[in-house]
């Protein structure tokens, strides 16, 4: 009997415990700020799903040093409402230097939409205010592309991850799905082929102010030890023209027109192209036209390369980027000689009569 009785104190006590740890949890919930509180129960319906089934037993892949646009990492995200990702982290698996990337870009259904780098000390590249819009029933593929230093050291893994707890989803806690691990690359002991992007040699001649088809910049491509594909060339413009008195522009390559643009994007002119080949060892010239409004005598254009990743030369042997050598400078048809010749002033030409040179008309002189 006493033995029954002990059971039931016990029961009793248990019961109490748990209610008294039931009211406390209650009353700290209650205590938190609304913005919390909303946090903790709010979840976003994103989810993280693979691109590819990578087998866990499957070999590394060996690519060239200085290897450019090397997919290592593609996953999909799919969401049943509207949703905004606005930042996205990838983890370096491996213990391979990070400083052998140059850098690393997000593509997104085929668009560049963010370049980052590696974080040496976390070895994750990050991505932020990236206003990502996921639509329901939209299927979005997300892919890492890195390019890889020329001097990176041989026998270097990389290997790239990323998990639910990476996306971020605007005004919500977490996002579904799986982790998804990329493909496992080793530095090779070959050098990737080089694409050299160069100065025309001779000097062109000045625009024309309110003309059509005026040749504004010239430049060549050379390649190396293997025949290449050109995708890609980004060009900028530094020169004093008003980006609304220049447009129509076209990118022409053996005599035809290859890409076109309306305008600048801001300062960049962006040219897709249709895989132009250029056989190995062997040169092309590429000539930027555009039609010039009513701009003054002291307006200028300048046209050149900012960075290698503006240029998307692909390896069809090596199956992927070549490395670009940049030696170009301003390739503007002000003065596009490499430093011999001598270049003329900057500025366009006017239309000049046979009365404006004899009234020595200074913009005809």
């Amino acid at each position: 009997m006493l033995n029954v009785d002990k059971r039931i104190l016990i029961a009793l006590a248990s019961l109490s415990l748990l209610l008294v740890l039931s009211l406390f949890t209650a009353r700290m919930l209650s205590a938190l700020p609304l913005p919390l509180k909303s946090s903790l129960t709010q979840a976003s319906s994103v989810e993280l799903k693979a691109y590819e089934l990578i087998p866990k037993d499957a070999l590394q892949t060996v690519i060239p040093q200085g290897s450019t646009r090397v997919s290592v990492l593609k996953f999909q995200l799919a969401s049943e409402k509207d949703e905004v990702v606005d930042r996205l982290v990838a983890h370096q698996m491996l213990f391979a230097s990070s400083q052998a990337i140059l850098t690393a870009k997000l593509v997104v259904n085929g668009e560049q939409v963010a370049r980052s780098h590696v974080d040496d000390g976390t070895r994750t590249i990050t991505w932020e205010k990236l206003a990502l819009p996921i639509v329901p029933g939209g299927n979005v593929i997300a892919e890492v592309v890195v390019d890889f230093a020329s001097s990176s050291i041989p026998s270097q893994d990389f290997q790239f991850q990323i998990g639910p707890q990476d996306i971020h989803v605007a005004d919500s806690e977490h996002v579904n799905g799986v982790f998804v691990v990329g493909r496992r690359f080793e530095i090779g002991p070959l050098p990737a082929t080089t694409v050299t992007i160069s100065n025309y040699p001779s000097i062109l001649s000045l625009p024309r102010v309110g003309n059509k088809d005026q040749i504004i910049a010239r430049l060549t491509v050379g390649t190396g030890d293997h025949d290449i594909l050109l995708k890609e060339i980004g060009l900028r413009e530094a020169g004093h023209l008003s980006f609304d008195q220049i447009s129509n522009i076209r990118l022409r390559s053996s005599g035809s027109v290859v890409s076109a643009r309306k305008s600048f994007d801001k300062d960049l002119i962006l040219f897709s192209l249709p895989n132009i080949l250029i056989k190995k060892k062997r040169q092309t010239t590429l000539t930027v036209l555009a039609d010039i409004g009513q701009v003054t005598k002291a307006d200028t254009v300048r046209l050149y390369l900012l960075s290698e990743e503006d240029v998307h030369a692909f390896d069809p042997i090596f199956g992927y980027g070549a490395q670009i050598a940049n030696q170009l400078s301003f390739a503007t048809a002000n003065c596009t000689g490499s430093g011999s010749p001598k270049c003329p002033s900057e500025g366009f030409q006017k239309r000049c009569t046979k009365q404006r040179i004899r009234s020595r008309d200074q913009d005809c002189l």
